[in-house]
């Protein structure tokens, strides 16, 4: 089994707002992240489901 860390302010999928704000915050663009927070799970199911 692998073992999930999960930063915290990030204990489920309720807080991607906050990650949302804070890369904001810290100048990432629009696009930059959806990438981040849709185009890489994206990304990985493609890889687990095949």
């Amino acid at each position: 089994m692998i073992e999930a860390h999960q930063p915290p302010g990030l204990t489920n999928h309720s807080y991607a707002s906050n990650l949302r704000r804070r890369m904001r915050e810290r100048g990432f663009r629009a696009d930059e992240i959806e990438k981040v927070l849709r185009g890489n799970w994206l990304c990985v199911l493609k890889q687990v489901i095949g």
